[in-house]
């Protein structure tokens, strides 16, 4: 992945991918319900790290970026968000690394409209 800093994952120490052979980016625009969306499905033995993210909604709604199942321990983030509403993270001090290879990040909504970016890369 040809990584220049300490080597050390998920901390302030960690260059991340070389960005411009590694970085992923996957982005979704809902209108309406939406359960369960494949939002990022890492290549075969890897796993996504996200180090940014942003989420705008247009229309009040309810949402949760997880990964693979939807518990308390696996969410990026969940909750209500008002019209013209959203997130911004970039530059995550402590990236979202999911909890193993072969894992999904997806999307719930309980309707409205809006849309999702995030930003990362896949390791082992």
């Amino acid at each position: 992945m040809g990584k220049q800093g300490a080597g050390i994952k998920g901390s302030s120490k960690d260059d991340g991918p070389s960005w411009e052979n590694d970085a992923v980016h996957k982005s979704y625009t809902w209108s309406g319900a939406v359960t369960n969306y494949l939002l990022w499905q890492p290549a075969n033995g890897k796993r996504f790290i996200i180090t940014d993210f942003w989420i705008v909604c247009t229309t009040a709604t309810l949402i949760t970026v997880f990964d693979n199942e939807d518990a308390d321990n696996k969410r990026l983030v969940g909750g209500s968000f008002a019209t013209n509403g959203g997130i911004s993270a970039p530059n995550l001090r402590t990236p979202f690394k999911s909890q193993g290879v072969d894992r999904n990040l997806n999307l719930t909504t309980n309707g409205g409209s809006g849309y999702v970016t995030v930003l990362g890369y896949e390791d082992i």
